[in-house]
């Protein structure tokens, strides 16, 4: 159990995080100090959150929101430069926006949007924040990139063919973007990292 104050001065963006696996780690990231801001399209949600982490911890710097959709670039360059100039710097990005589809193939032969979908908000919606954060990162040589996956990669569950495609791509990303090496020699930490919950849980 980490000690509190872990991440005292600590700012980070969530995707997705105004509910769900996306808000409980908010929740545990303020408990523990930092300023977590919490990005979604639903912008009913993020209010009450934001209020509730600020209640629970005591603390007005504990939590802010922007509405973000992942899949526009203007909407991201949006994003990156209001909580830069808010709060000066980002130093974490929790990558768990995405969304799920259960249906076997046999029912998607005419729905290829399905997986055109599913790619560009669980692969290409984390990947267009991930590079938007990237640079101010590696400008201050600290960061860390955490993308929520799916356990449905591992176990290749029967009819989540496309967020399986998808999530798959958003694993195998980060293994062929290591930092230059300059930047390995000042930080020995990995700059990402990726966690798999249950595939449900993205829905």
């Amino acid at each position: 159990m980490l000690p509190e104050k872990t991440f005292e001065n600590r700012v980070g963006i969530i995707t997705g995080g105004g509910t769900g696996i996306g808000f409980a780690i908010a929740r545990e990231l303020a408990k523990l100090g930092a300023t977590v801001i919490i990005a979604s399209r639903s912008e009913e949600h993020l209010g009450p959150a934001v209020e509730q982490l600020r209640s629970e911890t005591g603390r007005k710097n504990a939590a802010d929101f922007v509405v973000l959709d992942v899949r526009e670039s203007d909407s991201v360059e949006a994003m990156v430069a209001k909580v830069h100039g808010e709060h000066g710097h980002i130093d974490f990005l929790v990558n768990n926006a995405g969304r799920s589809i259960r249906r076997a193939i046999e029912a998607s032969y005419d729905r290829f949007h399905d997986y055109e979908r599913t790619m560009q908000l669980n692969y290409f919606g984390c990947l267009r924040v991930t590079m938007g954060v990237l640079p101010g990162m590696v400008h201050k040589t600290r960061g860390h990139v955490v993308n929520i996956s799916s356990i449905g990669v591992l176990t290749m569950s029967p009819r989540f063919a496309a967020i399986v495609a998808s999530t798959a791509a958003l694993d195998a990303g980060p293994r062929g973007a290591a930092p230059p090496r300059r930047a390995r020699a000042r930080d020995s930490g990995r700059p990402c990292s990726t966690d798999r919950p249950n595939h449900a849980a993205l829905a």
